[in-house]
């Protein structure tokens, strides 16, 4: 009898352990779309939880200060085709050098950073060799009639960082992928003038 109560109390114990509260991201990607002379795409990281949230988006370059995305990725979706991946880049020319710092921002509740990224630096493949993603030859991909966008952002732990900042390797970080809400192309793209 008492092996079975063990067994009983061991399985119930096994249960309430595997009974794990799953918790919404404390974040929130957010992409809105403006046409001026170029299209230029603005992404913001909404902190929706009660409690503070830090998160590593990228990497900051050198002098001058050069920020770039960890991984920003941007779906577009067309009725009757595929869908097409595009990747963030570097600018054609950038000199990436010098230190190299987290791109490290602290959201306090409710509170929300925002950044914008030229539709010219996306590729079909993150290759610097190829052509930017607003020339015509690849204008097809999103200019070809009325699209439906989506933007993912991928964060990453601190990594290395240089001896001035070492602290910043302590600091709770959200890593994970952030998701946003699809909006339509262009309709969804306010005029800038």
């Amino acid at each position: 009898m008492t092996r079975y109560r063990s067994c009983a109390i061991l399985v119930v114990l096994l249960v309430a352990c595997v009974t794990v509260r799953v918790q919404a991201d404390p974040l929130r990607l957010v992409v809105a779309c403006s046409q001026a002379a170029e299209v230029t795409f603005r992404f913001t990281i909404q902190n929706v939880s009660a409690a503070s949230s830090a998160v590593v988006i990228g990497a900051i370059f050198g002098n001058p200060k050069i920020y770039l995305p960890y991984r920003l990725e941007l779906t577009v979706k067309r009725a009757g085709v595929s869908d097409k991946m595009l990747t963030y880049v570097p600018p054609p020319g950038t000199r990436i050098g010098g230190r190299v710092d987290p791109w490290l921002i602290f959201l306090p509740p409710d509170a929300s950073y925002s950044a914008p990224v030229p539709a010219r630096n996306f590729r079909l493949r993150p290759n610097q060799a190829m052509k930017p993603f607003s020339v015509p030859e690849v204008d097809a991909v999103l200019l070809d009639g009325p699209a439906d966008i989506q933007l993912r952002l991928t964060t990453r732990e601190m990594g290395r960082t240089n001896s001035d900042v070492q602290g910043l390797s302590l600091t709770q970080l959200w890593v994970g992928t952030l998701t946003s809400d699809w909006i339509q192309f262009p309709a969804g793209c306010h005029l800038d003038r």
